[in-house]
């Protein structure tokens, strides 16, 4: 005991323990005072599994008539079966009020005198994978100032305090996890990166579009490169496979809206066909990869991250999608401080794109907790559109081509260090 008393004081006089004390206060603050919905609903949907329900996608469709709350579970079952699980260890803690917070959709949810106290511990596991990815990311650098570099610009980075506190999703389990598959292959542990990346896309679907690069970047030898496709591929349909005799799961996963965003941005060819702009960037990636690069590991953060940019900078994106990226563009920053400039101007725009969605929750609506009547004012995109002051849907755009502009940009760059 006197021993681990010991480290951990000798940690806190550290520089890491010196920058994570301030960077955990302010995280600590945040988690109470900041709300979106989502976190509810999805809390919503985990609760069914403290219920005995196992097929919640066919729960839902079957009962959607009597729920409060009617929107699908549009995620894999994983994110179900382990979130519900920690919602349910933690439920002592929530209080007994917490269930009917949850079914409680009418305009007073918002004052329940408990609301603190749920988003607190709710936030707790993306607290914990958050200063978990910090920690990881000083492991991809061998000198004690880049070390510390990426230390801090992760922990007092205002996106990762605006997605992961603000908004609340999951997506830094998946970002985690995706980050950890590139570890274990810099450690020549080909087939735990595989299975990683699999696992994040248990929880996430994007990145089975990382595998196939995954594969073709960890080795020259066929065998390794199919055994990797089969242990990251295979872990996934795992998975998945219990639940394909579902028609809600095929309905709310399979074929859900929110996976056909990356097929929408397309040149038209003429008579009803489109030529997919991200799909033609993709496999020319792809080929080029396999021709120029095959075994070469150390292409795989600049490779990740063109197709992660990609994604993003082409699709008419969920704000919380950035956290698939912010890994890997805080690496780039140590490794390249010169694209500091760049990054700024990526993120500002980003935060352009995002505050005119005609969605008040992602602004202003997140600190109805602090005052609820924040919850009545005008989102950025009605109070330009009602003054007439600029089209908000063409200011929108020019930041999202700004956004794309950048991109390619710091694609550019992180292939000219690598």
């Amino acid at each position: 005991m006197i021993r681990v008393i010991s480290q951990i004081k000798k940690f806190l006089t550290s520089f890491y323990g010196r920058a994570l004390l301030p960077a955990l206060f302010l995280r600590l603050l945040m988690m109470p005072f900041f709300y979106h919905p989502d976190i509810k609903s999805q809390h919503f949907h985990f609760y069914f599994l403290s219920q005995k329900v196992i097929d919640l996608y066919q729960y839902l469709a079957n009962h959607v008539s009597s729920l409060p709350y009617t929107d699908t579970f549009n995620y894999p079952p994983l994110v179900y079966f382990v979130f519900g699980s920690f919602q349910f260890a933690f439920r002592p803690l929530l209080g007994s009020d917490f269930v009917h917070w949850l079914f409680d959709w009418g305009p007073n949810q918002i004052f329940n005198p408990h609301l603190f106290r749920y988003l607190f511990i709710l936030k707790l596991p993306y607290l914990v994978l958050d200063l978990a990815t910090a920690f990881l990311l000083t492991s991809f650098f061998k000198t004690e100032a880049q070390k510390k570099k990426v230390f801090v610009f992760w922990l007092f980075n205002p996106v990762v305090w605006y997605t992961l506190y603000g908004l609340s999703n999951f997506d830094i389990l998946p970002a985690f996890l995706v980050l950890w598959s590139v570890a274990y292959l810099n450690q020549n542990q080909v087939w735990r990166s595989g299975l990683l990346l699999g696992l994040a896309a248990a929880f996430k679907t994007y990145p089975l579009l990382l595998l196939p690069f995954l594969a073709i970047l960890s080795s020259r030898r066929l065998k390794k490169i199919i055994f990797v496709l089969l242990a990251g591929g295979g872990l996934y349909l795992a998975t998945l496979l219990p639940f394909f005799n579902s028609g809600g799961f095929r309905q709310s996963v399979l074929f859900s809206g929110l996976n056909q965003r990356l097929f929408q941005a397309g040149i038209s060819l003429g008579f009803g066909e489109n030529l997919i702009i991200f799909v033609a960037l993709g496999t020319g990636l792809f080929f080029f990869t396999q021709k120029s690069w095959l075994g070469r590991r150390e292409k795989t953060i600049p490779v990740f991250l063109t197709v992660l940019l990609l994604i993003f900078s082409l699709s008419h994106f969920h704000p919380q999608w950035i956290v698939w990226l912010l890994p890997f563009l805080t690496i780039l920053l140590v490794q390249q401080p010169k694209t500091l400039l760049p990054q700024v101007i990526f993120y500002l725009a980003f935060f352009g794109v995002v505050f005119l969605f005609d969605d008040i929750a992602q602004t202003f609506g997140l600190l109805t907790p602090i005052n609820p009547s924040f919850l009545s004012l005008s989102s950025p995109f009605m109070i330009l559109k009602q003054r007439q002051i600029f089209d908000p849907q063409l200011l929108q755009s020019l930041f999202h081509s700004v956004l794309a502009g950048t991109s390619f940009w710091l694609i550019w760059q992180s292939f000219k260090k690598s």
